[in-house]
């Protein structure tokens, strides 16, 4: 087996402290050998592969993840329009898809601080888009607001970009989540996956362009 380089090195631990800082929190500060296993083995897997080999997806020093090659897909511009799948393809988008703000705030603040741009928090809908949100977690040391929340219904988890529910067992999510530890209604990311969160929580605002026409992403 090769020597883990210094790069891969710094980023499985930086991982691995973050999925643990979070997994102590979110589950009421116990974790068992068994997930503590679990959660190196995510690590591992998930800086194995160069970002490099990321299909389309470059992550940034500036906090921006740019879309350089296939669509970047957005909600349809009314429901008559939205296919089976809850995305209408539009036009290749070369510029500015996500982007990560520089200072953590509560989930709504985030939004907010996202709509003044004119976009929404960031919903992953396919394996290519998580890996490049997850990437700009780890860029960023801490988790990022994804715009995600069952508030309304506990387990439904309605996505901020209009396309409705994201699936609650799906493998975007991190160990043991959701576990809606102390009533948390609430999505983030961090490189091991997502976890439901309180809106207190100070996360990084993942910002996600509605379409690719906005100025931005040109």
């Amino acid at each position: 087996m090769q020597p883990l380089d210094r790069t891969v090195f710094k980023a499985l631990k930086a991982g691995y402290n973050i999925a643990v800082e979070n997994y102590m929190r979110t589950s009421g500060g116990k974790i068992t050998m068994f997930d503590m296993g679990q959660l190196i083995g995510k690590a591992f897997n998930r800086v194995a592969t160069p970002d490099k080999a990321i299909k389309g997806f470059e992550v940034t020093d500036d906090g921006t993840c740019r879309l350089f090659s296939g669509d970047c897909r957005g909600p349809a511009v009314n429901s008559s329009q939205q296919t089976t799948d809850h995305y209408m393809a539009r036009n290749t988008c070369p510029g500015r898809c996500l982007r990560r703000l520089g200072q953590t705030s509560g989930f709504t603040k985030s939004a907010d601080r996202c709509a003044a741009l004119g976009a929404h928090l960031a919903v992953p809908r396919s394996d290519d888009e998580n890996q490049c949100a997850m990437d700009v977690a780890v860029a960023a040391g801490k988790s990022v607001w994804l715009g995600l929340t069952d508030v309304v219904t506990e387990g439904q988890f309605v996505g901020a970009d209009g396309c409705g529910v994201v699936s609650a067992s799906g493998p975007q999510w991190g160990i043991g989540q959701p576990n809606d530890y102390q009533g948390q209604d609430y999505v983030g990311g961090h490189p091991m996956g997502w976890n439901d969160f309180r809106e207190t929580e100070p996360c990084y605002p993942l910002c996600q362009l509605q379409f690719c026409y906005q100025p931005g992403c040109v």
